[in-house]
């Protein structure tokens, strides 16, 4: 390794440490950043090349001193268009990148930069190892379009065993899985196009689909997904999603030549790789039985975790361990009657107008029993109050999120009982990220197993069908994705 590209990586480990100060040290940890994105999709240029390609694109944003001109929307975006298109052209000039590779490199350039500005610090250490270690393994790599692949061996003799003792069963769920491939394929893709109408006519509409980046908040998403269970979840749901391609294939005794890693900057997968030369040979009903696998079997296993484990094995386990406790105030709105009063977060309920509760069930049957704009007393742990419940949608409501305190009955389990409390919310990310992944892999996209599956149906004779929706629907989501960007920039 050269000692410029050991530098950049110091240099980019180094920032990490200094996220406070964005402004002071953005010229070195965006060059080492650029600098190794460049190298491990192929470049073949000294950092110096880097230095280059960052202040030259860069020099857009000097015109951000000039007040006026960042307030003209229209300028906002010619900035922001000039500044990557220059970047990616000065990457391929000085790293001899071709064009998807210059412009993987600048996305993800703009992707990891918004992580380590906007993301707590541990999550920009993570990501910034990530990105260090696919650096000094970039030769084990092989990219494919914008792709990462790490190709293995792991997993198929597992895919053979399982394939080979339940045949039968394996071939009869993939007909259910192309059943439930072509419902889900419709519903998704109605709900994109349904979507997309809402954010052009109805306002205060949200996007219906974000990046799942774990640990990052995402502007316009409405769910964050937290470091370590997305992590975790979302390496399991994939793992599930690619073993099932693989099982299905070798039931229809198609041969898996590899499985492995893939990556496109901070969001990792798992791949499984059939023949295809030998899979695009067999039947359709074969071809769709194998490409509904993975999201099948995705969404198979959030119902069964969903139907199963929360309501017959978690209940009985947590009701061991723990106990509720009293009615606990958790917020308090700002401006509403309980505010007005006096009430504060963190109080315990012990009355409501001279009657005592003790479980949150009573409290909320007597709050639907008041009447908005009489006067009604609550005790609590820190005062009496004087509430006047108003009326909301409907319902009499005084201000406030309530839950029933959750309390250990006995300190002699040590760490069981809170190891429980964290296998729960990792089941709990885990039913969210199945669904979404699940449901997402069957739109009608080329590459992905939606796309593949319509190809199949459609035949050479529908292949402008396949094309036509493949690229209505692709401008959707980029329209649903970017949205948010837009509002930003055209306020």
């Amino acid at each position: 390794m050269r000692k410029e590209e050991v530098e950049a990586v110091l240099y980019l480990v180094f920032a990490l440490f200094f996220l406070s100060r964005p402004f002071l040290l953005l010229p070195i940890a965006g060059v080492a950043l650029l600098h190794i994105l460049v190298v491990i999709y192929g470049g073949k240029g000294s950092i110096r090349s880097s230095v280059d390609a960052w202040m030259i694109s860069h020099l857009p944003f000097t015109l951000l001193v000039i007040r006026q001109l960042w307030d003209i929307p229209a300028a906002r975006v010619a900035l922001l268009l000039i500044a990557v298109k220059l970047l990616s052209w000065r990457l391929q000039q000085n790293h001899r990148l071709d064009a998807g590779a210059a412009l993987s490199s600048t996305i993800l350039y703009a992707l990891f930069m918004y992580i380590f500005s906007a993301a707590a610090l541990q999550t920009g250490i993570f990501y910034a190892l990530l990105l260090v270690l696919v650096y000094l393994n970039r030769k084990k790599l092989t990219r494919e379009a914008f792709m990462l692949l790490y190709r293995t061996k792991v997993g198929i003799q597992a895919m053979d065993k399982i394939a080979g003792a339940y045949p039968k069963t394996i071939k009869l769920l993939g007909v259910m899985g192309i059943l439930a491939g072509f419902a889900g394929m419709l519903f998704i893709s109605g709900y994109v196009l349904y979507n997309v109408f809402q954010l052009l006519f109805v306002p205060q509409a949200v996007p219906a689909l974000s990046p799942l980046v774990p640990g990052v908040q995402i502007p316009g998403s409405q769910v964050s997904l937290p470091l370590a269970y997305g992590i975790l979840s979302l390496f399991l749901v994939v793992i599930i999603h690619e073993f099932s391609h693989g099982v299905m294939a070798r039931a229809y005794q198609i041969p898996v030549k590899s499985s492995g890693i893939v990556l496109f900057g901070p969001l990792l997968g798992a791949f499984v790789e059939p023949d295809e030369t030998l899979l695009r040979k067999q039947p359709a009903k074969i071809q769709l039985s194998v490409f509904s696998a993975g999201p099948f079997s995705n969404v198979l296993s959030a119902l069964l975790v969903y139907l199963i484990v929360f309501p017959f094995v978690l209940p009985p386990m947590i009701g061991f361990f723990f106990e509720t406790g009293k009615v606990e105030i958790v917020t308090v709105r700002e401006n509403g009657p309980a505010a007005q009063a006096g009430v504060t977060p963190t109080s315990i309920i012990a009355a409501f107008e001279g009657r005592n509760v003790s479980s949150l069930q009573e409290v909320t049957a007597l709050l639907q029993n008041v009447t908005p704009g009489q006067s009604y007393q609550l005790v609590t742990d820190k005062g009496t109050f004087s509430v006047v419940p108003e009326t909301a949608k409907d319902h009499p409501v005084i201000g406030v999120t309530l839950q029933e305190q959750v309390l250990l009955k006995s300190q002699s389990f040590g760490n069981v009982p809170w190891l429980l409390i964290y296998f729960a919310r990792f089941m709990m990310w885990f039913v969210v990220i199945s669904i979404g992944i699940g449901i997402a892999n069957l739109l009608p996209l080329g590459p992905v197993d939606g796309g593949r599956m319509l190809q199949v149906a459609a035949g050479k004779q529908g292949l402008w069908l396949w094309s036509w929706v493949g690229t209505l629907l692709f401008l959707a989501i980029i329209f649903i994705l970017l949205f948010p960007f837009f509002t930003w920039l055209v306020p």
